[in-house]
């Protein structure tokens, strides 16, 4: 099978279909390397799904069952899946988090627009890794619909969880507030060990890199408030 690297792991996989095939072309890897795991083949797992699913098309299963598979296996790799629109800007990552529909990649869309030089990692689900006691946001080929991403990693400089409001604010949260929303929006294992493992990379997080809630507005003042606290601390 193809040999994949992502988020520094090497992967075998094959994708038969669209969006994933074309959508993971960036991470193959041509030099043959030590396997850190396989995603195994789940045609018999991907009809099912799609009987159970007529609307998505065998793609959409394929992506969203390899993608489930990837991101549980991450976890035993020092790292979890944030739902999340990551944007770099002058080579560090900000991430914006929300439930579907409430407008994370509208916001960061609104950083590509106001702030030269950005640019999309990954707009749905960045993988972190903690490596060497450094935390890292990597692109990888699951990105939702929009197919944004880059196969690179960078520093996290902040984490933001968007609320729709008619108004523009932001607000560090505290460590308790900022766990729940961090764990509604990853993946979260049955295994227990994995789930220790998942809530140990969490806390790694809180302590290294600052949380946020935001309300916005589909304004440029948005982007611009949230980069200014987010870069410079700027809480008042």
């Amino acid at each position: 099978m193809p040999i994949y690297k992502i988020a520094e792991i090497i992967v075998e996989m094959n994708p038969k279909y669209e969006p994933l095939l074309s959508q993971s072309k960036a991470y193959l890897e041509v030099d043959n390397k030590e396997i850190d795991f396989s995603i195994p083949i789940i045609d018999n797992n991907i009809e099912a799904y799609h009987q159970e699913h007529p609307h998505l098309s065998i793609g959409e299963c394929e992506y969203i069952l390899m993608g489930s598979y990837f991101y549980t296996k991450l976890i035993e790799y020092n790292g979890i899946l944030l739902h999340a629109s990551a944007v770099c800007y002058k080579e560090e990552a900000y991430l914006f988090s929300a439930p579907s529909g409430t407008g994370k990649s509208t916001h960061t869309n609104l950083w590509i627009k106001n702030f030269e030089g950005s640019f999309i990692l990954n707009d749905d689900k960045p993988a972190i890794r903690r490596i060497k006691n450094q935390l890292w946001v990597y692109g990888t080929p699951f990105s939702g619909k929009s197919d944004l991403n880059i196969n690179e990693r960078y520093p996290i400089k902040g984490i933001c969880f968007i609320v729709r409001d008619e108004k523009n604010w932001i607000n560090k949260l505290n460590s308790k507030d900022a766990i729940t929303y961090l764990i509604r929006e990853t993946v979260q294992s049955k295994r227990s060990e994995l789930m220790n493992t998942t809530l140990n990379m969490v806390e790694n997080i809180l302590q290294n890199i600052p949380i946020y809630e935001m309300g916005c507005t589909i304004s440029d003042e948005s982007a611009k408030l949230s980069y200014q606290i987010m870069n410079l601390g700027d809480i008042k």
